[in-house]
């Protein structure tokens, strides 16, 4: 956990965007990195239509548990 928490640390320092660096948790920095140049990754709209589908699911669920855990906790 805290390896991958390093990890995530250092991507989001990186990209200055929290569903960017999850984008690059999944997919990995290159491959992010080269959707970007490419001019797949261009705003927040394009981060819905990902190359890998995958990674498309897996930040959006990241996401969605995370607003529900600060939800629950907000309340509290």
């Amino acid at each position: 956990i805290e390896i991958g928490t390093k990890y995530f640390s250092t991507l989001v320092n990186k990209y200055d965007d929290v569903i960017l660096a999850l984008i690059a948790y999944n997919a990995g920095q290159g491959n992010l990195d080269k959707w970007i140049r490419n001019g797949d990754v261009t705003d927040t709209a394009s981060y819905y239509d990902l190359p890998y589908t995958e990674t498309t699911t897996y930040w959006q669920k990241v996401m969605r548990e995370y607003n529900a855990y600060n939800k629950i906790y907000e309340e509290k």
